[in-house]
């Protein structure tokens, strides 16, 4: 067991992690700029001197299998920290990849536990390939993709519990990537996502899946007001693929599922 202590921290590569449990101090630690402490453990993207050459992707914590093709980040995790991209007002830039946390091919009994991202520049949360996976009571503010971006897992299962967040592209996609399909089987359960709080107005969508799904989402309030065309988006493509979708609470949006 690995604990950080309480803090805001710069970065300029990726902090480390495989099996075990690697816990912040909390998810808290925000008071307007980074070396003032509210009491957690906050970890902050330094863009402007982060070591692309060795790291092209710019993660705050990163497992130690990302881009292997054998090995899993096995039996590990995550929890009570407070992850920050400084993208809050910033468009997409398609350019690089960002995320506060980057899972690679994650295996049995795997975890991330009440984080907050925010203001990244791709994704709170990226989570690639690998079965199973968990994130609870994890939130996701103003990131440029998705809040939690689920890539190239046709073969995954996925639970999020209780996912909060604003003001992503979506707060939960599903899309292809690193060689496999989207898809994979997704279950969301008590979920809350309003858009148009921030600029860049992003129209957050609930859920926008692509693939091999199996997509299940079990309560959700969601509330806009700056009119995204639907509450979730789904595309099979050319897959065999089903979505069960029970108590949604929405406004603002023009339908709920296209």
């Amino acid at each position: 067991s690995i604990k950080a202590p309480p803090g805001a921290f710069r970065l300029n590569y990726p902090c480390l992690f495989n099996q075990g449990i690697y816990e912040g101090a909390g998810a808290g630690n925000y008071s307007g700029s980074p070396g003032q402490s509210t009491g957690g453990t906050g970890l902050y993207l330094d863009n402007a001197t982060w070591y692309t050459s060795r790291s092209p992707e710019r993660f705050c914590l990163k497992s130690i299998t990302w881009g292997m093709e054998s090995g899993y980040a096995e039996c590990f995790t995550v929890r009570f920290f407070r992850f920050e991209g400084g993208k809050t007002s910033s468009a997409h830039d398609p350019s690089y990849i960002a995320a506060g946390i980057g899972v690679w091919d994650s295996g049995e009994a795997s975890s991330v536990e009440s984080c907050y991202a925010f203001g990244l520049n791709s994704y709170g949360y990226m989570n690639v390939r690998g079965t199973p996976s968990r994130f609870d009571q994890c939130s996701a503010f103003s990131n440029g993709i998705f809040g939690f971006g689920l890539i190239g897992n046709d073969l995954s299962t996925i639970t999020i519990i209780g996912p909060s967040g604003d003001d992503n592209g979506a707060l939960i996609g599903v899309r292809s990537g690193y060689g496999r399909p989207g898809g994979g089987t997704v279950t969301v359960v008590g979920a809350k996502s309003e858009s148009g709080k921030r600029t860049p107005y992003r129209k957050q969508k609930l859920f926008d899946g692509q693939g091999a799904g199996n997509w299940t989402i079990n309560g959700a309030w969601v509330h806009a007001i700056d009119a995204p065309e639907c509450v979730i988006a789904c595309d099979f493509q050319t897959y065999n693929g089903q979505i069960a979708v029970t108590g949604l609470r929405h406004d603002g949006y023009t339908v709920a599922l296209r």
